[in-house]
Order: C-alpha cells, then sequence, then structure tokens
C-alpha cells in the first residue's frame, strides 16, 4: 500500500507538471458533446476508477483550483518576483476594533494532514447541522462541534475510493430544507461527472443513507472550479472545463427535488448546459459562481469575471447571466451575458508573503487570479421593495501597492443593466500596510425558516491575512458591515507558523492556497445574543502546525459563526 500510493503521488505530480504550463484556448463545444454530457446517473460507490486519469485531475489534485493560461501559471510559480523585490514598508499590527463582529461559537473543523493541496474548504449551516468539506474528506457536526460523522469525500459523493475528487462546494436551501453539495469527479481519462447530490432531509446523521448522490456525466471535458448554488426551481451550477487545458467555462442547471426525504429517479430531472459561456461581445468569460438564494425566486443569477485568463486583466466589467423555467417544458432557459461595471480590478502581481520557515525564506501563498469565489443572494431590507442583494467578493490587486486585498459588492443582478448598490475592501484599513488580504468569503445575516423571514441588512466577510514584512503567519479574520456602517474587523484564528504543503517544496515556491465559505443561520435563536441581527456562519483554513514534518502539510480548518 505504500508503494501504491508513493506510484501515485509520483503520477500525480509527474502530471501536474506536464499539464501545468499549458496555454488556454477557446475551444468550442463540440456537436457531439451536447448528447455525451449531462446524463445524470446514481451515483455508484462500487464503481472503481478505470485506472487512467485526466492530466487536468492529476494537476488539481496536486495544486487546487488551476490557472486558465501559462501566463497565469508562470505568475503563481513566482517566475515575476520583481513585486517581491520592492519593500514593503510594515504597518501596525492587524487591527482588533471594539465593534468587532460577535464571536457565537467556534470550533475546529477536518484536517487532511497528507494531501498533496490545500483545503478547498466548503460549508453550510442547516437549523441544527454544519456540513463541512475538504478537498478529501467530509464531517457533519452539530451547532456545537460535536461530529455526527465524518469520511472521505468519495463517501458523500457517493463514489469509490479510487475516484479522483476535488473541489467540493456545499450550500443549505431554505426552500426544500436541504444541504446541496457538487464535487469534481474523474474516474478515468474520459469519465469525469459533476458529482452532486442533496440531503433526504433537515437533519442529516451519515454521509451514507442520510442523501441521495448523483452523477452529472462530463466525458472528457473535465469540470474543475465547481460551484453551486440555486433558485426556486434548480440547482444552477457554475465551472471551468479542461480538456486537457481549459476550454471555456460552462453553466448547468438540474432542477430541484421537492421537500422531503425522497431520492428523485435519474429521469424526473429537468436538466440544461451552456457550454464556453460569453459576454455580448462573443468572448470568453470564466469562473462562474452562482448564488445561493436565501429568498427564493424563480430567476438564478450567475456571475463570472471578465475574460478566461490573465492578460484580460485589469477590466472594470462582471458578467451576469440569468437562469429561468420554461413554463411549458420545465426546462431550464439561460440568458446572454449582461454587462456589470465596477471599480477597475486585476490580478494581485504579487503571491501573499509570510514569515521566513527554516531553509524556505521565499515560500509565497497563491492569491488565485480574481475570480469570484462563491455567492449569497437575499433579501436586505435597505433596499427597495423588490430588490434582492447579490453579495459576492474577490482578491485583487491592492490599487497602489504590491499586495493583494478583497473586493466586496453588493449588486441588484435584476435589472437589464445590472446596478453595484455599494462594495467595499478588506485590505485598505488603518494598519493593514505590508499585510496581504485574500481567499474570501462573503454572506448577508438573512434568516429564512419556513414562513419566518428576517434580517439581512448586515453582513460579514471572512478572509485569510499574511504577512512577512509584518511577521503574520496564515492567519483567519472577520469583518462586519451593520447596516451599511463602515466594516468593522476581528481575528477569528491565527496561525502558528509558516505554511507549507506538498506543491511547495522547495525556497522560492508557490504553496497552494483556496477554500472558504459563508452563509447564514437559518434557525440562530439559540445562538443570537443580540435579537436585532441574524449570525453567519464560516469556514477557512489557516497555518496550523508550528513544525510539520516536510511530508504533511499543515492547513487546519476553523469553523464559526458570527454575529454582525
Amino acid at each position: 500500500m505504500a508503494l501504491r500510493a508513493a506510484l501515485l503521488q509520483c503520477f500525480v505530480l509527474l502530471s501536474a507538471a506536464a499539464i501545468w504550463p499549458i496555454i488556454a484556448t477557446a475551444a468550442k463545444a463540440q456537436g457531439a458533446m451536447a448528447g455525451e454530457i449531462g446524463r445524470i446517473e446514481v451515483a455508484d460507490p462500487t464503481r472503481p476508477a478505470d485506472g487512467t486519469i485526466h492530466p487536468a485531475a492529476a494537476a488539481a489534485m496536486a495544486h487546487g483550483p488551476l490557472p486558465l493560461s501559462a501566463a497565469e501559471a508562470a505568475q503563481e510559480a513566482g517566475l515575476d518576483r520583481r513585486a517581491h523585490r520592492q519593500l514593503l514598508r510594515p504597518g501596525a499590527p492587524h487591527s482588533v476594533q471594539p465593534a468587532a463582529p460577535q464571536s457565537i461559537v467556534v470550533f475546529p473543523g477536518e484536517k487532511y494532514p497528507t494531501s498533496f493541496r490545500t483545503s478547498e474548504a466548503t460549508g453550510a449551516k442547516g437549523p441544527s447541522r454544519f456540513v463541512q468539506a475538504v478537498n478529501l474528506k467530509a464531517a457533519i457536526y452539530d451547532g456545537l462541534g460535536n461530529v455526527r460523522d465524518s469520511g472521505p469525500l468519495t463517501t458523500l459523493a457517493g463514489l469509490h475510493r479510487s475516484v479522483a475528487t476535488s473541489g467540493p462546494h456545499i450550500i443549505w436551501d431554505p426552500d426544500t430544507n436541504r444541504f446541496y453539495y457538487t464535487v469534481s469527479a474523474s474516474a478515468g481519462a474520459s469519465e469525469n461527472r459533476i458529482a452532486f447530490g442533496f440531503s433526504r432531509g433537515v437533519h442529516p446523521n451519515n454521509l451514507t443513507s442520510d442523501w441521495c448522490h448523483y452523477t452529472y456525466n462530463y466525458a472528457s471535458r473535465l469540470p474543475l472550479f465547481v460551484r453551486i448554488g440555486n433558485s426556486r426551481h434548480f440547482m444552477i451550477i457554475g465551472t471551468n472545463a479542461f480538456q486537457p487545458s481549459y476550454v471555456g467555462s460552462d453553466i448547468n442547471a438540474i432542477s430541484k427535488p421537492p421537500p422531503g426525504t425522497t431520492c428523485p429517479s435519474t429521469g424526473s430531472f429537468k436538466t440544461g448546459t451552456v457550454f464556453t459561456i460569453r459576454n455580448s461581445g462573443g468572448f470568453l468569460v470564466s469562473s462562474p459562481v452562482p448564488a445561493n438564494q436565501i429568498d427564493d425566486l424563480p430567476t438564478g443569477y450567475v456571475l463570472a469575471r471578465h475574460g478566461s485568463g490573465i492578460l484580460d486583466l485589469p477590466s472594470n466589467k462582471l458578467w451576469i447571466f440569468n437562469v429561468t423555467r420554461d413554463s411549458a417544458t420545465g426546462n431550464p432557459l439561460f440568458s446572454p451575458a449582461r454587462q456589470l461595471t465596477v471599480p477597475n480590478y486585476g490580478v494581485p502581481a504579487a503571491a501573499a508573503t509570510q514569515p521566513s520557515a527554516a531553509g524556505k525564506p521565499n515560500v509565497t501563498l497563491r492569491t488565485l487570479d480574481a475570480r469570484l469565489g462563491q455567492a449569497v443572494q437575499a433579501r436586505n431590507p435597505r433596499r427597495p421593495a423588490g430588490v434582492f442583494s447579490f453579495w459576492t467578493q474577490h482578491t485583487v490587486q491592492h490599487p497602489s501597492e504590491n499586495r493583494s486585498i478583497i473586493r466586496w459588492y453588493e449588486i441588484d443582478p435584476a435589472p437589464v443593466t445590472p446596478v453595484v448598490l455599494s462594495t467595499g475592501t478588506v485590505g485598505e484599513q488603518a494598519g493593514s500596510v505590508g499585510t496581504f488580504y485574500f481567499n474570501g468569503a462573503i454572506s448577508p445575516d438573512r434568516r429564512k425558516d419556513g414562513a419566518t423571514k428576517q434580517f439581512g441588512d448586515s453582513f460579514v466577510i471572512n478572509y485569510n491575512f499574511s504577512s512577512a514584512a509584518n511577521d503574520i503567519n496564515p492567519s483567519i479574520g472577520v469583518a462586519s458591515s451593520v447596516r451599511g456602517r463602515p466594516l468593522t474587523f476581528r481575528t477569528v484564528k491565527k496561525g502558528v507558523g509558516p505554511y507549507h504543503d506538498l506543491s511547495c517544496p522547495n525556497n522560492g515556491d508557490v504553496c497552494n492556497w483556496a477554500g472558504a465559505s459563508a452563509a447564514p443561520d437559518p434557525r440562530p435563536d439559540a445562538l443570537r445574543p443580540r435579537p436585532e441581527r441574524g449570525v453567519v456562519w464560516g469556514t477557512n483554513q489557516y497555518s496550523g502546525v508550528r513544525n510539520p514534518r516536510p511530508d504533511r502539510t499543515d492547513w487546519r480548518t476553523w469553523i464559526f459563526g458570527h454575529q454582525p
């Protein structure tokens, strides 16, 4: 078994090295693709992988979310270090404001110390359960951090343990009272799928029989950076596609099950896919993120980053797609892209710095490519009736310093010309000079639990921050705004040492780093000290081992409920 694991690790790293520098292409969907992609099957945990591996799956196992072009790969590999040669003057310690968001409950989440890549942590809170997944593991907790069940990510996905899985994403849907998940799954070079499913009810206690497990066939087109959202009618899934290099981004829609405990037959789902999504000028856009709707709406919304590579940025454009339902057939309908004008943004010019480690003084952390991380849509009572705010964020370049910050948005996506209702940054506040901010997740405090609908005019964003200049190991922070007031800040979990994993063994490497989530608590009564506000739950990662072994990774995850 040890030899087999070593051979698999060697194969993965060699395959990753082969695909990492490939230049992105703008391939169109082939005519046969529509027939191949979209077949839904019940997930089969007895069906092993075929012994081959998609090159992009191997790269994702080693590197986490893949860059979309060779230029991005070169930057993230640290080939352009000019920014790090410029000295950043140290700032004040990460500030903690007196009115910081209230910590309600915190507890440690899942870890996988021998993983090739970073956590890709995701999670969601239902009325009595928190479900978390990381890149190779999943767990169900009660609201106080007690584990109900845990196991391999393949167990949650309903797949054989030999299937390569990555990039989980989990949401809670208060409309059908179910958790939903997606996982990228590769059982072979031409056997790639989106594994998806949902809990049988409100209170799942295990990863197997309390869930309905399915797969959505993607044939030789590997789905990565898979993100799930919802509308009244559909699960909406955005993904980047590799064949084996990046060929475009897709939006999939699958009809939702009714509330209850049944698992619908595969033939009962209404499905549709739009391949290689493009903007109004006909050019590729990338990394589509559907909103997790708290107040269910007949229209679902998906937001995508401008362009399909680093050369397309900076830009002041994001792109919105609508997903609606054909009243005659029940099938999903996809709108053309609509432009959302935002403040100018670009890919961070420098990977995030951290304190030196023995023998590795220049190891840095990936901040990704200005792609949006996740989105939550909900009613904000401060807005006019009929407006449902779409909240999202991404990591971007600081306007005047060589470091990353997080920009967040509150958007009204419904008008023909979508509108930014409010926007701001994490990383430009007092005491932030010299510190990198990245890997965020945002949510309003909207509560929806059956007929109970409350709050939604305040929000919480969680994120990572680190700095070599300010001697900050990779840590977790939160910021919040109450009814439009300025952000206040708090450190949730401090990193205990410099980070490394198996993707960055050498001095000068750029380490994997990705994975964060945020969503409101549908039933916060037992945890809520201020009755006029809700609670937002998040999960994120930090450097959690002071002196890890060279063959181990030291990311750990933290789960937390906060009140703005």
